[in-house]
């Protein structure tokens, strides 16, 4: 069960590699106008989050392995 649950946050964070350079990609463009740069930065600000929850979880569950 702990491994299901461990390959399931690498799983999301791979997804939010992909949606970041995907992002990035948009925003570097010279395309983006100014309502797809504002949405865009928000996009990027959650990804963030997700990415310290999922990496923090992932640290408990190592330090939890070694304890």
């Amino acid at each position: 069960m702990q491994w299901a649950l461990i390959a399931s946050r690498i799983n999301i964070i791979l997804g939010l590699a992909l949606d970041f350079y995907s992002i990035q990609r948009t925003m570097s463009s010279g395309v983006a106008i100014s309502a797809i740069k504002a949405r865009c930065e928000n996009e990027v600000e959650r990804i963030e989050k997700q990415f310290d929850d999922c990496i923090a979880f992932l640290l408990r569950v190592i330090f939890s392995l070694r304890a």
